[in-house]
């Protein structure tokens, strides 16, 4: 027997609260920022366009790491609904903090080179599906788009099901809309925080001929065995603070796949408490599926001990912000 819904919700209903909340503004050499931004390095640039994804459009003037943006991107903003199904959803969305977003930006000072950026769990009605976690088979048609099945002949690949439903709804609302703002662009990267990750992997697989990169950060699992080859292009960053991309709490019951990370490098980012700052460690190969916890190898449970501590300890970490101090820290520009 399921346990009541709110109760298998309440650790990931906190994750939002807490991102909800107003946030807060010595590691490896980056590359010279493909987009010249001041004193940012290209992740320090990304992990500011995650926390403003999070944002409604009217408060972007108050945060410092807006500004530190706005100066060197020109924006488009794409904004989509989720579908508030049934009373639950019909309630949950009359306390939804913001509205999910795609923004696409544009390098002031190299025009060709633009991003996109997924936002995370926006609202309760984002976190409510999340437990809604069996997978589904995806493959990529002739003219490239991502249609649910798998015929004979044609790879592929089981995707957590509900981000699946939240990247169809961006994609029948907003996916021409952010198609055409990347027209001009011959170098194009695709960020996202937590959900978003998952988002902007999807989004990399669907327009392989476009060779766009990934930068994500704080990932979300998304993957059920084998995930798409998406040309080994990007890396994803995550701390050792932010439990999220440890725990695997999702498991298929048809053969027992724990959900899985993106085929990308990944990149951790260590917290030392001593210095109080982050440090960049080399990338791990592209099929390394890291981070895991060794508690979570075959699934946790989302109402387990285990879990909710790991969640309740890390929560703060989590935050879209602590990866702008992480990726300050870790990433200082390179001046050599």
């Amino acid at each position: 027997m399921r346990p009541p819904l709110m109760l298998r919700l309440w650790p990931l209903l906190a994750a939002t609260a807490v991102e909800a909340v107003r946030r807060e503004a010595g590691g490896a050499r980056a590359e010279p920022a493909a987009c010249p931004c001041g004193a940012l390095s290209l992740e320090s640039q990304f992990a500011r366009m995650v926390a403003v994804s999070y944002d409604e459009k009217g408060i972007r003037s108050l945060e410092s790491y807006a500004k530190e943006i706005f100066s060197c991107y020109s924006w488009s903003d794409f904004y989509y609904k989720l579908p508030t199904n049934g009373i639950v959803g019909r309630v949950l969305a009359k306390a939804a903090w913001s509205t999910p977003t795609a923004l696409v930006g544009r390098c002031a000072m190299r025009p060709q080179m633009c991003t996109v950026t997924f936002s995370g769990a926006t609202n309760l009605n984002f976190v409510a599906g999340i437990m809604d976690y069996g997978p589904v088979r995806l493959y990529r048609n002739e003219t490239g788009g991502i249609e649910e099945g798998s015929p004979e002949d044609v790879p592929s690949h089981r995707f957590h099901k509900f981000y699946w439903e939240v990247y169809k709804v961006f994609r029948s609302q907003i996916g021409l809309d952010v198609r055409a703002a990347l027209s001009e662009c011959t170098e194009v990267y695709v960020t996202g925080h937590s959900i978003g990750a998952a988002m902007a992997a999807v989004f990399q697989w669907e327009n392989l001929e476009r060779r766009i990169s990934q930068i994500t950060m704080g990932q979300n699992l998304a993957w059920f065995g084998t995930p798409p080859d998406v040309g080994c292009r990007g890396r994803r960053l995550f701390s050792d603070q932010d439990p999220v991309p440890y725990l695997r709490c999702f498991v298929d019951k048809s053969d027992g796949e724990v959900v899985r990370h993106a085929a990308v490098p990944a990149q951790k980012l260590a917290y030392s408490k001593s210095t109080q700052t982050y440090k960049a460690y080399a990338l791990y190969d592209c099929e390394a599926d890291t981070p895991m916890d060794a508690e979570c190898v075959h699934g946790c449970s989302a109402i387990g001990p285990h879990y909710t501590l790991r969640i309740g300890l890390g929560l703060s970490s989590h935050q879209a912000s602590e990866y702008i101090k992480a990726a300050d820290d870790a990433f200082p520009l390179f001046s050599g």
